[in-house]
């Protein structure tokens, strides 16, 4: 994958909050997950359902998303060399600070807007003080949605993992927003599912039942 030009300056801070960019975080990337959260701030709806109300405390509404990832996120970090993340993995996330690895699609153009922003609400949730971080568990044996992640940690077995809450911020878009336009709405529903293909047993049948 070929680099892009790093930033030489100090950190850079979004919104003028602790939400900021490491020195040397990819200066493209951060231009493209800066536009993803202009465009998620735009989101109003006009309902949710009942597991967005819980999650969000709101109807469908980009502020209200907002708050939910600078509760969460201080800063994003550039996993260059997959230390931290380890290899073949998007994204992690610990004390309130998130890497993006080489791997992750927010690296690439044809990323859709609505996939970066799940990233980053699927990332904000592991960044809690609760359930170790709502950390993954091991994905069943088989696992035909996915039979290279059988046996890994990529899973969840809980209702509101960092997999349940990304399906239900999308899911949301799809139903409720009243302004997300028919590209953001077709994306979501395809990214939701395939955050719902990660949730295992009854904690799917739950998020199913949500709407």
């Amino acid at each position: 994958m070929t680099r892009v030009k790093l930033i030489a300056a100090s950190l850079v801070f979004f919104f003028g909050t602790g939400f900021g960019y490491e020195a040397n975080f990819p200066l493209l990337l951060q231009k493209r997950t800066d536009t993803a959260i202009e465009v998620l701030r735009t989101y109003r709806g006009h309902s949710s359902s009942s597991l967005h109300q819980k999650i969000f405390g709101a109807p469908v509404d980009g502020r209200v998303y907002l708050t939910y990832l600078k509760n969460r996120i201080r800063l994003l970090r550039f996993d260059y060399h997959e230390k931290e993340c380890g290899k073949d993995t998007y994204a992690c996330s610990e004390n309130y600070t998130v890497w993006l690895s080489p791997e992750t699609p927010s690296s690439t153009d044809q990323v859709p807007m609505v996939l970066r922003q799940m990233i980053l609400i699927h990332e904000a949730r592991h960044s809690e003080n609760i359930r170790d971080g709502w950390i993954h568990e091991a994905c069943p044996r088989p696992f035909p949605e996915d039979p290279a992640s059988a046996g890994e940690a990529e899973c969840d077995y809980v209702v509101k993992g960092a997999y349940g809450v990304e399906y239900i911020f999308a899911k949301n878009l799809v139903n409720y927003c009243d302004n997300c336009g028919s590209k953001i709405k077709a994306d979501a529903k395809i990214y939701a599912e395939i955050a719902l293909d990660r949730v295992i047993g009854r904690a799917k049948s739950v998020l199913l039942n949500d709407y």
